[in-house]
């Protein structure tokens, strides 16, 4: 029996973003009337096998009108066109899926590819595919109709984490959404002789080499899309201009986010005729004001209740707002929202050796409760930040007490919330000096943090005034997606009258 899991036959059959989770397919999907046969044969991309299980398996590349090569790949993973040949006779006793899955290194890896293996029926990526790894500019873009300027054509969208795979797929559903290829040339030619792309957008920095190389070769013409370069990443930029310089001559078109940035990647190499300034997309982000978790928060706060939002934190900064929070949490609720899943339980942990009893609003919400003045609330769940700013008295923007390059004020402040941030912010510069130039966000030390936060949390007026401001910033800088996309349409009617 051959079964073919090759992206030319499903674009899931790439792997998942980290290398060493991709192993041979699980063949789950057969019934047990196979295990009478003496060998499946699956043809893949990917393999890699238990030291156990090397008599079990027979790897071989195949044979096409010329030869194909099975390679090396990091994590012990080998990587080429091959086929794999699972010999059930030399496993006895071992009914043929538990044969192939214990071929897998661990439970996560089983359920990625169960769940791959799982739908069978059809490959969506074909031809005239717009590809995108930019989310909220694809919902614009799909909106306004942009996959019917290609004939037959539809937009697909790419992450480079786990998280930006779960939201894209809550958001778009999974049919449309990948994993970024790494950036190896056979594997990029892989994704790009399955998908067939008659664009590439990109955001912001995010230029691999490989990729720019290989689909200039394919004539696929790539535009990067709220293009910035950060104070921390121009120095290494111009220190390697000879290299950067041809591979941003590949680009078709480079949109910034400000002037600035447009002359820094000019003066790092691109083409002056290819870079225009079309503002920063994330002026233009609407959170959704209430959700499921707002809605309910909303009726088991305190009565008159003030709400501190500490969003997107990072390590070393969560012990400073905890300190904080013991001179403000008389009549106050303050939420933590680490930025990153992975320390959702060590968060946890740090609540309670700083004496608080920490309230997981994963568990809280399929068993709300009346929530206590003081509580500190632990928001331990993907996507939900965004509109939980709509609650929030005051607001702490994180990754910006370490130097870490901050994130993104906005979000608070298009609810009209004052916000808070340290120091650093490197990577919203712009941003945030335009606020500071409108009095519209208040900028602290490690010292004066506290100090401020009591200040707002207690005059009423004055966090008012902030708030209005922070509002009026954020509604005075939209418009970034319609100039972007704009911009794009001219290139996606030229691919249409080449598709035809």
């Amino acid at each position: 029996m051959l079964i073919d899991f090759r992206p030319h036959a499903r674009l899931r059959a790439e792997p998942p973003a980290d290398l060493g989770a991709s192993v041979v397919p699980v063949v789950t999907a057969l019934s047990e009337s196979t295990a009478d046969l003496s060998t499946v044969r699956v043809v893949c991309d990917w393999v890699q096998y238990r030291d156990n299980f090397r008599d079990v398996v027979e790897i071989r590349p195949i044979l096409r009108s010329a030869p194909s090569e099975v390679v090396p790949a990091p994590n012990g993973v080998l990587g080429g066109d091959m086929e794999v040949a699972v010999d059930v006779r030399r496993a006895p006793g071992m009914p043929l899926s538990e044969v192939t899955t214990s071929l897998l290194r661990n439970e996560a890896d089983r359920v990625f590819l169960e769940d791959w293996t799982a739908g069978t029926d059809s490959c969506i990526w074909r031809f005239n595919s717009l590809y995108w790894s930019a989310l909220d500019l694809w919902e614009k873009a799909t909106g306004r109709g942009y996959e019917q300027a290609l004939p037959g054509g539809e937009i697909v969208v790419s992450t480079t984490t786990q998280t930006g795979q779960q939201l894209a797929q809550e958001r778009i559903g999974t049919e449309r959404v990948f994993y970024f290829p790494f950036d190896f040339a056979w594997i990029v030619r892989r994704y790009l002789c399955t998908l067939q792309p008659k664009m590439l957008v990109l955001m912001e920095s995010e230029l691999w080499p490989r990729v720019l190389v290989e689909c200039e070769r394919a004539h696929v013409p790539v535009v990067v899309v709220n293009a910035r370069v950060s104070d921390r990443s121009l120095p290494r930029y111009r220190l390697l201009r000879v290299l950067w310089k041809p591979l941003l001559r590949k680009l078709t078109l480079l949109l910034t986010q400000t002037e600035q940035d447009a002359q820094r990647w000019i003066s790092i190499g691109a083409p002056a005729d290819r870079v225009r300034v079309s503002g920063n997309l994330k002026y233009d982000v609407r959170a959704p004001q209430m959700s499921e978790l707002t809605v309910l928060l909303q009726k088991h706060l305190p009565r008159e209740a003030k709400v501190l939002v500490c969003g997107s934190t990072l390590p070393n900064e969560e012990e400073i707002l905890l300190d904080c929070w013991k001179t403000l949490g008389s009549d106050a609720v303050m939420v933590v929202a680490p930025r990153h899943p992975e320390r959702f339980d060590a968060v946890d942990r740090l609540i309670a050796e700083c004496g608080f009893t920490p309230v997981r609003l994963s568990a809280w919400r399929s068993r709300p409760v009346e929530i206590a003045n003081g509580s500190v609330l632990l928001l331990d769940s993907i996507g939900d930040l965004a509109a939980l700013y709509s609650l929030a008295t005051v607001a702490f923007v994180g990754g910006s007490l370490v130097d870490a390059g901050g994130h993104n004020p906005l979000e608070p402040a298009q609810f009209g919330v004052p916000v808070v941030m340290g120091e650093h912010y490197a990577n919203f510069r712009a941003m945030v000096d335009a606020m500071r130039a409108a009095d519209a966000v208040r900028i602290v030390s490690r010292n004066d943090l506290c100090g401020e936060l009591l200040r707002l949390s207690s005059d009423a007026g004055e966090r008012s005034q902030l708030g209005e401001r922070a509002r009026a910033f954020h509604a005075s800088q939209a418009g970034a997606t319609d100039r972007t996309l704009e911009a794009l349409l001219p290139l996606i009617l030229i691919q249409r009258e080449v598709t035809r």
